[in-house]
């Protein structure tokens, strides 16, 4: 039985065959094995690294929007706040933190070394108060900041692990 296409494999593939890459090229240009690539294009890999993923997006220029409208297309949707019950989302409210605090920003601080604020803004793309918002919690990250984050996180445990 052959693998079933995902919405996602379908977008990477008609994205990089647009940029007239082949697998191999693009894959010696973000450092993902061509068999890897061709493994989530054709569905025989179906939940692929999401870090992985995100590089080679970024690379190809597929926005975050389009990212997530693909693995929602084969995964169904996720659910909404909405959706949860009262009760359990006001045990939640107890324990959350303030809205739009984001730990995964202070660990990127303290992982990468960054100094201050300006640096942060620099390396992610974004103004010295933006980055203060968001710590302060007065501004909520938006989903593909918080990836780009996550990303550059992961790329620094990978080559710190190499040495």
């Amino acid at each position: 039985m052959s693998p079933t296409q995902t919405a996602l494999g379908r977008l990477l593939q008609d994205r990089r065959e647009s940029a007239e890459y082949s697998r191999a090229r693009v894959g010696e240009l973000v450092g993902i094995k061509p068999g890897t690539i061709e493994g989530w294009e054709l569905g025989r890999v179906v939940r692929p690294p999401l870090h992985d993923v995100l590089r080679l997006a970024h690379f190809l220029q597929i926005a975050a929007d389009e990212i997530l409208q693909a693995v929602f297309e084969d995964a169904g949707v996720a659910p909404t706040t909405a959706d949860v019950p009262a009760q359990q989302e006001r045990k939640k409210a107890r324990r959350r933190r303030p809205e739009g605090a984001v730990p995964l920003l202070e660990a990127a601080f303290r992982l990468l070394g960054w100094p201050d604020e300006a640096t942060a803004a620099e390396a992610l793309g974004a103004s010295s108060e933006r980055i203060g918002r968001w710590r302060s919690g007065a501004e909520r990250m938006e989903f593909a900041d918080y990836m780009t984050l996550s990303s550059m996180i992961g790329l620094a445990a990978a080559a710190a692990m190499k040495g």
